[in-house]
């Protein structure tokens, strides 16, 4: 859950407070792998769909407003994994997961796996 606040003058003085929640986001992605360094590392793709759900909040002197809002969007991203001792793999990658006018997402990460058994 996140919140964004955003406080402006307008007309000589007046204030204008804006608020924004995001509640959740739900993402399922695929991923594309292509081998590389003799199958040590990968560079991948990534393609999906975002769910997501917030409300907004704004209120002046003279009026206040609220509402809430819910969409999805494709999602895509890109990334690159490399193996170390064929024990623990990882990897960076950049996704942008919601691309909207009033939201807009991305991600970027450092992923660590390390597998069991």
């Amino acid at each position: 859950s996140g919140t964004a606040q955003i406080i402006s003058g307008v007309n000589a003085g007046d204030e204008v407070k804006f608020e924004a929640r995001l509640d959740y986001y739900l993402s399922g992605l695929v991923r594309f792998d292509v081998d590389v360094l003799d199958d040590q590392a990968q560079l991948y793709g990534l393609l999906g769909l975002t769910q997501y759900e917030g409300s907004v909040e704004s209120s002046s002197p003279a009026a206040k407003s609220e509402g809430d809002f819910s969409d999805s969007d494709v999602s895509w991203g890109f990334g690159f994994s490399y193996d170390f001792m064929n024990r623990v793999r990882i990897g960076l990658e950049w996704i942008n997961l919601i691309d909207e006018p009033s939201v807009d997402i991305r991600f970027y990460g450092l992923r660590i796996t390390i597998p069991f058994g």
